[in-house]
């Protein structure tokens, strides 16, 4: 019987994930990526613009709202925040009139074994940037809202303060 690999991958989604937040994910980086400042190779300037209206926009669809009829002043918050985190490399939690940002970097831990011969052995993490939207209700229009005010749940904090976390001994997920 050859090696045996696993990883927390799929756990660690499914926990970003939870209370309905729709998660996009960078490509998945190993350590020697990550020096080299992964998530400034996000698109940049108008690119990012576009991306972020049409995220947006497929997330009001749920609520019968047009991305037209949003107040300029959440767009704008949003957009700058976005490209904030891209462009300095920065995570958090934002909750910016009922719209939900979270971004950050996902750590993966991976383990090793040859069944019979070894036991569990950790091989390096993996990181994947994130960057997730959440949308609880309809958001406040033109007209409803000219002033949109800005939350910070949690951060901003430099994405390199999350990563690396230390690994377990033992076998993490005996049931994987």
């Amino acid at each position: 019987m050859g090696k045996i690999t696993k990883s927390d991958r799929d756990q660690v989604r499914n926990v970003l994930g939870a209370g309905g937040w729709t998660v996009y994910y960078g490509d998945e980086l190993e350590l020697w990526e990550q020096v080299l400042g992964a998530l400034s190779t996000v698109l940049g300037g108008a690119g990012i613009v576009a991306w972020i209206e049409w995220q947006l926009t497929a997330q009001l669809a749920k609520f019968g709202q047009k991305l037209d009829d949003l107040a300029e002043d959440l767009l704008d918050q949003v957009i700058n925040i976005l490209e904030d985190c891209i462009t300095n490399g920065k995570s958090g939690e934002w909750n910016i009139g009922g719209v939900g940002i979270k971004v950050g970097g996902a750590t993966y831990h991976h383990w090793w074994k040859i069944p019979g011969l070894t036991g569990w052995n950790k091989l390096p993490n993996t990181y994947q940037p994130y960057i997730g939207f959440r949308i609880a209700g309809p958001l406040p229009t033109k007209t409803e809202s000219p002033n949109v005010q800005t939350e910070t749940i949690q951060g901003p904090i430099k994405l390199s303060k999350t990563l690396p976390t230390p690994a377990p001994k033992e076998d993490p997920f005996p049931n994987i």
